[in-house]
């Protein structure tokens, strides 16, 4: 599937879930069921059936290193840009997390098959499981400790725990390192029809929460946010996989999974910690809105 029709597919889901919510057939408070149920059943089934053959030979948790570190520099940013817009203490970590996290697997997982196919959607797990999703829970917890003023690490850590796509991630190495077979065409087929339902569920979930019109009054501090999430991030992870000499498709997926839009975590994060929802959600759309033209341009420089 092209990208542009993968694009067009997920803004067309995404206005779907924007006029189910104008039609008041659901409202925000489903999106956490929509994206549970993607988060635990659709995106486990990709994430087993992309790795279960994946041929674990050579440095194969270099991208994901690298993405750690992207990751990291990329929180450190949205600190600094937060401190530098003097937004108010309880929104800063609001925006180091939409700085530091990509959508890597919602969006970024069917993005990146679209452009590198199968090889490169099992590049893409790693580098979202491996490099992205654990610091996407220990970070949290950093941004949640500073609005409560205690840092939550064994909530957080039980979360991680029970982090499904992780297990998903285990069985399907598991599965390689032990030279198993590939899946019976039937049960790839089964998992492969769940992993196409993640697409509709998430992007209709961000459909009922996208907010514009918080988004007018803050698209100053959105348009920095975008710039530092769809530009200056990709740009790291550009520098980083030069630096560690990684291989043209798992540098280009490197890429690319880094100049994802602000991931719906952030959302979340700050519902739990009692931080700027309005705000989070403000970003999400912001970079949402905008990930297309710097994706496009992205891809258009890696070739």
């Amino acid at each position: 599937m092209a990208l542009p029709v993968v694009l067009s597919l997920l803004t067309f889901f995404l206005a779907c879930g924007w006029l189910i919510r104008r039609q008041g057939w659901l409202g925000p408070d489903h999106a956490p069921r929509l994206t549970g149920l993607a988060l635990n059943v659709t995106v486990p089934a990709g994430v087993l059936l992309a790795l279960h053959q994946f041929p674990l030979q050579g440095p194969v948790l270099l991208p994901s290193a690298a993405m750690a570190v992207v990751t990291v520099l990329s929180w450190w940013l949205g600190w600094a840009a937060a401190r530098g817009l003097r937004v108010a203490e309880r929104q800063r970590p609001v925006l180091a997390a939409a700085v530091a996290f990509g959508n890597t697997a919602y969006i970024g997982f069917p993005v990146v098959r679209a452009l590198y196919g199968e090889a490169g959607l099992a590049e893409a797990v790693l580098v979202d499981q491996v490099g992205s999703e654990p610091l996407a829970f220990s970070l949290g917890a950093l941004a949640a400790g500073a609005a409560e003023g205690r840092i939550p690490w064994r909530r957080e850590l039980l979360g991680m725990l029970r982090f499904v796509p992780l297990w998903a991630l285990a069985a399907g190495l598991l599965w390689s390192a032990l030279a198993l077979p590939a899946f019976p065409p039937v049960m790839a087929s089964m998992l492969e029809a769940l992993s196409a339902a993640t697409v509709p569920l998430v992007m209709v979930a961000m459909g009922l929460v996208l907010r514009l019109g918080r988004l007018r009054e803050v698209w100053r501090t959105a348009a920095v946010v975008a710039l530092l999430r769809l530009v200056a991030t990709p740009l790291l992870a550009l520098g980083g996989a030069r630096l560690c000499g990684l291989t043209p498709l798992p540098g280009k997926v490197l890429v690319v999974e880094s100049a994802m839009p602000t991931m719906l975590f952030t959302l979340v994060l700050a519902a739990r910690a009692g931080l700027d929802t309005e705000l989070a959600a403000a970003l999400v759309a912001a970079t949402m809105l905008l990930a297309p033209l710097t994706l496009a341009g992205w891809v258009a420089w890696l070739g």
